[in-house]
């Protein structure tokens, strides 16, 4: 006899085993229908079964292609320059063909240029590109 159903025997006789409240009942049923699914304990003839398959079927030729095609890089890698205040040229255009130069990638592009000072009060600046 499974689990199951000792435990609904025992909840439903009058036995001397003590009566659980019918939330856990309801609770304890919902794992094992789980455990279950997860373990697979259907035959090939249940419902349970036949919707699993249907459910893969449908995932198969319902899913659109373009779920799977790879056609940009989905995270932004992006780099970080940091130049003395001494090096530094306030001209956009200047710093792109520096930004350019440097990493080896002529579609490099400026995202952002902060100014920042260290503990010794040396100003430099932190400019980062992808």
């Amino acid at each position: 006899m499974s689990r199951r159903r000792q435990l609904a025997a025992a909840v439903g006789s009058g036995s001397t085993i003590r009566k659980l409240p019918i939330i856990y009942v309801n609770y304890l049923q919902k794992m094992n229908q789980l455990k279950d699914l997860i373990l697979w304990k259907y035959d090939r003839e249940t419902s349970q079964y036949l919707i699993f398959c249907l459910l893969i079927v449908a995932f198969i030729f319902l899913t659109p292609n373009t779920w799977f095609e790879k056609r940009e890089q989905l995270t932004t890698q992006t780099s970080r320059l940091i130049v003395q205040s001494s090096d530094f040229t306030p001209d956009q255009n200047e710093w792109e063909k520096r930004v350019k130069e440097l990493s080896g990638r002529p579609d490099a592009e400026i995202i952002a240029m902060r100014k920042k000072t260290n503990s010794r009060g040396e100003t430099f600046y932190e400019v980062d590109f992808r």
